[in-house]
């Protein structure tokens, strides 16, 4: 037995024999004088040989199964459930229970080969109901910590600039971040979630100021918020009106539960007690003289 590698042969002249692999090919000439009873008859034999015996996918995905394809090799694929098929050579298949695909590889009618089969098993992984993270926010100079679901087994944050790992985060800067978590299936889930930093409701009750010990002020507090404490007490009004001579503090809290405070100092003056006199009368045509206080009469 000879074997040719490449080039022609004559059957005329000797038996010869070759075996070529699907990973291999080449141009091969083939010639003979006469037939004779010694005569071979060139044959192939197909050998179909999947990547893997098993694959594991979650619920919801898909995964191609076959191989490459070969120029005049036909492919038959089939289900154990008998709800597939197909006759691609590398088909994709989203299985939602686990099972078995088989393909059968024959070649053309002109070539004078063996059929083979080959089986792939695709194995389903159920996944876990997991809820969307809400976006959310936090207060200007704060932070806010943000949570994933339980039970996986690995956290990435992946921001704009930023990069955490871990279940509970703590964030400090307005950001957009998108989470990768794998549980113990294999499974892979994403989410994204908003991080927004909210202004503080910032006002200024003026500069501190003097009045008269018998006169008040009012003072008063930004519109729309939620919550009014004024000193120390929370009310729901925007404004005071107080004669009291001390600092007074307002703190107000907005509809997000970002808080902000100032203070004014409030000062009196004592008030100077004079009289007008006693009632009295005059005559008409007369003028009468009334004196305030601070006039000295020698």
């Amino acid at each position: 037995i000879e074997t040719l590698i490449s080039g022609s042969m004559s059957f005329s002249s000797g038996r010869f024999e070759k075996s070529y692999s699907n990973e291999t090919s080449s141009n091969v000439s083939l010639t003979r004088a006469s037939n004779t009873n010694s005569d071979s008859t060139l044959c192939c034999r197909l050998d179909i040989d999947l990547p893997n015996d098993t694959v594991v996918i979650c619920a919801g995905e898909s995964v191609n199964i076959g191989v490459p394809s070969l120029s005049g090799v036909n492919y038959r694929w089939s289900s154990s459930n008998g709800n597939f098929s197909a006759s691609t050579s590398n088909p994709r298949v989203s299985p939602t229970t686990n099972t078995s695909y088989k393909v059968v590889v024959s070649a053309d009618a002109s070539l004078n080969c063996t059929a083979d089969s080959a089986e792939i098993y695709v194995r389903v992984n159920s996944r876990q109901t997991v809820a969307p993270i809400r976006d959310t926010f936090f207060c200007e100079n704060e932070s806010v910590q943000i949570s994933g679901p339980q039970n996986m087994l690995f956290y990435t944050w992946t921001g704009q600039n930023t990069l955490l790992n871990g279940r509970q985060v703590t964030v400090s800067s307005p950001d957009t971040f998108t989470l990768r978590m794998g549980d113990a299936n294999t499974c892979i889930y994403t989410d994204t979630i908003v991080v927004e930093e909210k202004d503080l409701p910032s006002f200024n009750l003026g500069p501190d100021t003097t009045i008269c010990e018998n006169l008040s002020i009012t003072l008063t507090g930004p519109a729309g918020m939620v919550d009014y404490i004024w000193n120390g007490v929370s009310t729901n009004k925007q404004t005071l009106t107080t004669n009291l001579s001390q600092i007074h503090t307002l703190k107000v809290e907005d509809t997000y539960g970002c808080t902000f405070e100032d203070q004014i100092r409030i000062l009196t003056n004592p008030s100077s007690s004079f009289s007008l006199g006693q009632d009295d009368s005059f005559c008409e045509g007369e003028e009468y003289t009334i004196f305030g206080p601070g006039f000295l009469v020698d």
